[in-house]
C-alpha cells in the first residue's frame, strides 16, 4: 500500500487531485508559491526516505528528493527564505536538511546520532527543534551551525513554538519549556501529569498545551 497527497476543494470538499508519494507519509504538507511540500518514508528494503514537490494548482510533480541512507522522514516542514527545512530519523542517526525550494538540491544538513522526531519551527533566520537525544537545538538557516541546544529529561517529539523571544516546547519527560531563544537558558518549566508529545498553541499571550495524561494545560505571561 502506499500513501497518497491529497487536494480538495474548501467549499465542496471534493476532490480535485491526488498524488502517491511512499509508503507512510505522517507529516502535514508545507505550501510556499504554489507548491506544495511533503516528506514520508518508503518501508522494507532498502528503505528510506523523500522529500516531495507538487505543483499547488494541477498536482503535477515538480522534484522528489531522496534523504541520505535509510533517513526516514515524518516531519512537517518549515520553509524560509526560499530553502526547504525538514528533519529525519534512523537507526544510525538522523538529519535536519536544508532544501532549494526551487530543485530540491541539499543546501545542508546536519547530523546527530539519535534522530528528530519534531518538525521544525523557524523565527529570524533560527531553527528551533526537538530531538530523540533529549535536546532541543537551535540551528542558524543560511548555513545549519548549531547555535545552543538544551537538555531536558526525555526525548522530544513536541514541534516547539516561538513567540515573545521565547521557545516553547513539551518533552517525554512531562515537562513543559520555556526557554530564550537567544542563548536556550531556561526561563520556567512546568511538570505535567504524563508525557508531553503535543505541540503547544499560542494565542493572546498564553501557551496551551496537551499532555498524554489527557489534560490541557494553559500558561499565561
Amino acid at each position: 500500500s502506499s500513501s497518497s497527497i491529497f487536494c480538495l476543494d474548501a467549499e465542496s470538499g471534493e476532490e480535485i487531485w491526488s498524488q502517491e508519494t511512499c509508503d507512510s507519509s505522517m507529516s502535514s504538507p508545507a505550501i510556499y508559491d504554489e507548491r506544495v511540500f511533503i516528506g514520508g518514508a518508503f518501508l522494507g528494503m532498502p528503505g528510506g526516505g523523500s522529500v516531495f514537490c507538487f505543483n499547488a494548482i494541477s498536482g503535477n510533480l515538480i522534484w522528489q528528493s531522496q534523504l541520505f541512507g535509510g533517513d526516514i522522514s515524518y516531519s512537517s516542514a518549515s520553509i524560509s527564505d526560499g530553502n526547504l527545512h525538514i528533519a529525519s530519523d534512523h537507526l544510525a542517526g538522523g538529519n535536519l536538511y536544508c532544501f532549494n525550494v526551487e530543485n530540491g538540491d541539499i543546501v545542508w544538513n546536519q547530523h546527530k546520532e539519535m534522530g528528530f522526531s519534531s518538525s521544525p519551527a523557524i523565527k529570524d533566520n533560527k531553527i528551533y527543534i526537538g530531538s530523540e537525544d533529549k535536546n532541543i537545538y537551535s540551528f542558524s538557516t543560511e548555513n545549519g551551525e548549531e547555535l545552543w541546544h538544551f537538555e531536558t529529561g526525555d526525548i522530544i517529539e513536541s514541534s516547539p513554538s516561538v513567540a515573545n523571544e521565547n521557545v516553547y516546547v513539551g518533552s517525554n519527560d512531562k515537562f513543559v519549556y520555556c526557554l530564550n531563544v537567544e542563548d536556550g537558558s531556561l526561563v520556567w518549566d512546568y511538570e505535567t501529569e504524563g508525557i508531553v508529545k503535543s505541540s503547544p498553541a499560542i494565542a493572546n499571550g498564553r501557551v496551551y498545551i496537551g499532555s498524554n495524561s489527557g489534560v490541557v494545560y494553559c500558561f499565561g505571561n
